[in-house]
């Protein structure tokens, strides 16, 4: 797979280990809809080393915590524990279809962040799911600050995918 391709991928899971002896392998789903995995044919597993490669899928169980899944070709324990720490991925194509509002944590990731008072805080590094919300980890390079926003109604005015911006309406002390 070329560099092109490869950044084409969404990560929708993490390898934990090898599960019994006929090459099952446990993922950690990465994904708000782990039921998702039952309809894949394909997916891609990012190495350690970086490697990407591409398995069919033979056979998906979902269970409240975690997903097992069974490649085409492997076939024993020892063949399954070589999964173990890979990312699985799949392409653009196999994202699920969202309600109106919602979106994924990759479209965040680098968008720039601004109040309304049009003061810029930086750009969304990463997204943490902390209790009943998310929350955007935004970094200023200027001065190397980090900023925690909440990403509900209360703080968030709008979010400009086009514009690839964040406004936010910040309480006292939020941005200390």
């Amino acid at each position: 797979m070329s560099n092109s391709e490869k950044t084409e991928l969404i990560t929708i899971g993490k390898v934990s280990k090898a599960h019994g002896i006929k090459g099952e392998i446990k993922i950690i789903p990465l994904t708000t809809y782990p039921e998702r995995f039952n309809d894949l044919e394909k997916v891609f597993v990012e190495f350690e080393n970086e490697v990407v490669k591409e398995f069919k899928i033979e056979k998906v169980r979902v269970s409240t915590e975690a997903i097992f899944l069974k490649f085409e070709g492997i076939n024993d324990r020892n063949e399954a524990e070589k999964f173990s720490k890979a990312y699985i991925s799949i392409v653009e194509n196999d994202l699920v279809s969202l309600e109106e509002g919602e979106f994924f944590v990759f479209e965040i990731i680098g968008l720039s962040v601004e109040t309304v008072e049009k003061e810029f805080l930086g750009v969304v590094t990463d997204v943490m799911a902390v209790g009943d919300c998310d929350v955007y980890v935004v970094e200023r390079e200027s001065d190397n600050k980090e900023f925690l926003i909440p990403a509900t109604k209360e703080f968030v005015v709008s979010i400009d995918f086009e514009a690839e911006k964040i406004t936010i309406k910040p309480i006292p002390g939020l941005l200390i």
